[in-house]
């Protein structure tokens, strides 16, 4: 996992911001990488291009061009992935082969420039395709799209304002990926000390995002109003404690009873809901060069919700039926703790415990079952060169109603590449026929808490600084919460190749 860093004052933040997304050099960049890597954070401050411009997994090294454009230097670059995923018996019915295959790909085209006094733009442009090359239960199917990316503008202290601004489509990102990971329509500013940051936004998604979308909001984002807020600080030398803030306020409307609407328009959930909780993390180097880490995620969830049934009608159309209501009180939490050794292979050990809340009854208008933000990844890194999915790659599960133990281990080999091994056990807090946000598509019964285990596996290959190879295999044995699919097997496949360009 990723320590949390030393913080910038404002005009340095801004300046590095513009430095690392123009002219940046391949050989800082790759200091830079390898610092984060050791822990060199706390000697150093380090470009937060990662929470601004990419994802923290993204890596744009030796690759780009820059070309002068009207007086002004736009670096350009670019990202091309393929991989090929395979899923085996997700439903664990081995007697209706519902098994899959598809070929996936994604470029991602960008366009940088520092503008003015310390000010930055950013421009992507996402064309993704999925090509199914196996379905047991039809005929293959094709998808593709254009999808508008990363389109901000960053200003450092606009009219000598003591804060600095992004406004854009924007990479809301955290380390864990645990609060939120994903773009946004939104406004953000910053401010910043020596070992301290605070950021704090709102965001509404105001045009489609994909072509996909044939220029209509998604009916779960169309009024949908979220307000964030991050604050860090460093108090020791590789010890840090953030606190975060989401209020998502959902001003869509409700449809009146009997209403008639296209299928895609349906949106079941209308809700004003607030998350707010602490992150304490932090790592120890000890002598003979061990490091032991630590982390805790700490979440609540309040708020109210009106549910709306619908029906059936003719062709693609759905009916509005009876709405209820009720409240929301629910919370989790995750910690861990890991042990690296010295050497080379730099061998990692780690566990950890996350829980979601249940709702213990589904009837007295009150929902106890935590749910997260809905932007979250559930990624991080814990010793390997690479993120992955700490929930479970076949699963990927959200953390609702659920207790996962996760105990795992990670070697590295070669220069920068490296071995993931991962075990998983889950239980439902609460026994029950729902589990929310799963790939394993049969129901529990609601007679055990038991859902299974799930064993990960993930080799990074990142020899080259322009491209990566990414092989991940996973499986998951059904618990005796799926009752007499107990003991089944799914299997879950995926190799990925990335290159910078």
């Amino acid at each position: 996992m990723t320590t949390p860093t030393s913080m910038m004052p404002a005009r340095p933040l801004a300046l590095a911001i513009a430095l690392a997304c123009c002219t940046m050099t391949p050989q800082a960049a790759a200091q830079t990488e390898e610092d984060s890597a050791d822990g060199a954070q706390a000697r150093r401050p380090r470009a937060v291009t990662s929470e601004l411009a990419r994802r923290p997994d993204e890596r744009r090294i030796d690759s780009g061009r820059t070309i002068t454009l009207f007086g002004t230097p736009f670096r350009f670059a670019g990202e091309w992935e393929v991989g090929h995923e395979s899923r085996i018996n997700h439903d664990l019915d081995e007697d209706k082969r519902r098994d899959r295959g598809t070929l996936e790909q994604e470029v991602k085209l960008e366009a940088s420039a520092s503008i003015g006094a310390g000010s930055s733009l950013f421009l992507q442009l996402i064309g993704a395709s999925e090509i199914e090359t196996l379905r047991e239960n039809g005929p293959v199917e094709s998808f593709g799209e254009v999808e508008r990316g990363q389109m901000w503008l960053f200003t450092p202290r606009p009219g000598g304002l003591p804060f600095d601004l992004q406004i854009g489509r924007l990479s809301l990102v955290e380390d864990r990926s645990w609060w939120w990971d994903d773009d946004l329509d939104a406004l953000r500013l910053f401010f910043g000390g020596d070992d301290w940051v605070l950021e704090a936004g709102v965001a509404r998604q105001l045009f489609a995002v994909s072509t996909a979308e044939r220029g209509i909001i998604d009916a779960e984002e169309e009024g949908l109003t979220r307000w964030f807020g991050r604050a860090a600080w460093t108090w020791r030398k590789r010890h840090a404690v953030e606190g975060y803030l989401m209020l998502s306020r959902d001003g869509s409307g409700q449809l009146a009873e009997g209403t008639v609407i296209h299928e895609r328009r349906v949106d079941e959930s209308d809700a004003d809901l607030t998350w707010f909780g602490l992150r304490a993390t932090g790592e120890e180097k000890l002598d003979g060069g061990h490091r032991v880490g630590y982390w805790l995620d700490l979440a609540r969830l309040t708020g109210k919700e009106r549910l709306t049934d619908y029906d059936g009608a003719d062709g693609n159309r759905e009916v509005a039926d009876d709405t209820t209501r009720r409240s929301v009180d629910a919370h989790a939490w995750d910690l861990g703790v890991r042990w690296s050794w010295p050497g080379h292979s730099r061998p990692t050990l780690w566990a950890g415990w996350a829980v979601g809340s249940g709702d213990k009854d589904e009837d007295d208008g009150q929902d106890e079952a935590f749910r997260q933000t809905g932007l979250e990844e559930n990624k991080a890194r814990f010793g390997g060169v690479k993120r992955f999915r700490y929930y479970g790659e076949l699963m990927r599960p959200t953390l609702s109603n659920l207790d996962i133990r996760s105990v795992g281990g990670s070697m590295r080999f070669w220069k920068k590449s490296s071995v993931d091994l991962v075990l998983h056990d889950y239980r439902q807090r609460e026994a029950s026929e729902d589990l929310a946000a799963s790939r394993i598509t049969e129901s529990p019964t609601g007679d055990s808490r038991a859902l299974g285990q799930e064993i990960d596996l993930f080799v990074a290959v990142r020899e080259s600084p322009s491209a990566e190879v990414l092989v991940s295999l996973a499986t998951f044995r059904a618990g005796s919460a799926f009752g007499k699919r107990s003991g089944e097997r799914a299997w879950f496949g995926d190799v990925v190749l990335n290159v910078n360009f």
